[in-house]
């Protein structure tokens, strides 16, 4: 397994790896990713987006065949390595909560301390159904 760092607008697979993935977000080219690959076949993507002068987590996906081999703790890891140390917000699923604060993410109770565009997309999420949390690592 290797693990690598890139821009979004360098990695023409990310749009096919995350149409395998089912994952519905958006992404800009200049968002950092961190991602797995194993045999020239990418299995884990997580990346880091500056919004509002502020580092989020977002798009974290490994391919489901691939998911409970401990793939996303090791790219995790990774990308806490070599992250800088500013604080990096996310907002994930509920029922990984305890998968995020393995990696010293805590969830945000106070909602006067989220940042405002994060408290419209969680938000949004809500609206959506989605059981979802505002963690931060600081």
């Amino acid at each position: 397994m290797k693990f690598k760092i890139g821009l979004a607008e360098d990695c023409d697979w990310l749009a096919d790896f995350y149409d395998k993935t089912s994952y519905g977000g958006e992404w800009t080219e200049t968002d950092i990713l961190y991602y797995a690959s194993d045999e020239n076949e990418v299995v884990g993507v997580v990346r880091i987006a500056q919004e509002c002068g502020i580092q989020v987590l977002r798009g974290m996906q490994i391919l489901n065949r691939r998911q409970g081999n401990g793939i996303g703790n090791k790219l995790m890891e990774f990308l806490i390595k070599n992250i800088s140390t500013n604080p990096i917000y996310c907002i994930p699923h509920s029922h990984l909560e305890t998968f995020y604060s393995r990696f010293g993410f805590k969830k945000i109770e106070n909602i006067d301390e989220i940042p405002k565009f994060l408290v419209s997309r969680f938000a949004e999420y809500r609206s959506k159904g989605m059981t979802v949390s505002v963690m931060l690592r600081n």
